[in-house]
């Protein structure tokens, strides 16, 4: 027969300094303002949904702290120099060896030349 053992603890007593108290009140502030946001964002009535004017008005996006933490999201700075760019081309390679390619010189050279 097995016996299981209860274990009794004590009532602690914790006391917050008023700093502690507010920085974890503003934390369940962010964390919850946003749910709230998201929320009302994903209904599916767009009668009932949040509009764009609303959800920019909306306490979770005027928070100070937050617009920060956006801002620096956004607006990474990377270790390398290299900026990001929105081109599709190919950077240019500068060489010393400015040749045609093999497809050019090949189209060049089948051409039949004819004397007028």
């Amino acid at each position: 027969m097995v016996k299981s053992k209860v274990l009794l603890l004590s009532p602690a007593v914790y006391a917050f300094t008023a700093t502690v108290i507010n920085a974890i009140l503003e934390d369940l502030f962010i964390v919850f303002s946003g749910k709230d946001l998201v929320k009302k964002l994903l209904v599916v009535n767009p009668k009932e949904r949040l509009t764009v004017e609303d959800a920019l008005q909306h306490p979770w996006l005027q928070d100070e702290g937050m617009r920060a933490t956006a801002k620096g999201l956004m607006y990474q700075q990377s270790d390398s120099e290299e900026k990001p760019t929105t081109s599709r081309k190919r950077p240019s390679q500068d060489t010393e060896d400015k040749r045609p390619s093999k497809r050019k010189a090949d189209e060049t050279s089948s051409v039949k030349k004819t004397a007028p």
